[in-house]
């Protein structure tokens, strides 16, 4: 897990950078601090959909009972688009936009 949250933050700072954000700010509470948070707290919407899943249930049952939104479900494809615009490099937004709970095939 430390590996992914390290590559994410990698991803997070070039995107922000391409749009020309400071990369300090992907150090902060804001950045790092959320992204650690969203990473590994099962109070985090995102991890919830993302442990759910994992333990093979659907995304429209995740969704129907988790109670909330979670961002990140909606804005995976969303984020894909503005990396290829940007043209830069970011294999786990291009990953995790693909992911076959998304709507992709499950031979993905």
């Amino acid at each position: 897990m430390k590996g992914l949250i390290t590559r994410g933050l990698s991803e997070m700072t070039r995107i922000g950078v391409a749009y020309g954000a400071n990369p300090l700010t992907f150090l902060s509470l804001a950045g790092v601090g959320d992204l650690f948070l969203t990473c590994s707290s099962s109070t985090s919407r995102n991890y919830t959909v993302g442990f759910r899943l994992g333990r093979g249930e659907s995304l429209e049952e995740v969704l129907k009972t988790l109670g909330s939104v979670a961002e990140g479900v909606s804005t995976s494809k969303g984020l894909k688009a503005i990396v290829d615009g940007l043209d830069v490099p970011a294999p786990l937004a291009s990953a995790v936009s693909q992911f076959p709970a998304f709507g992709y095939p499950s031979e993905w």
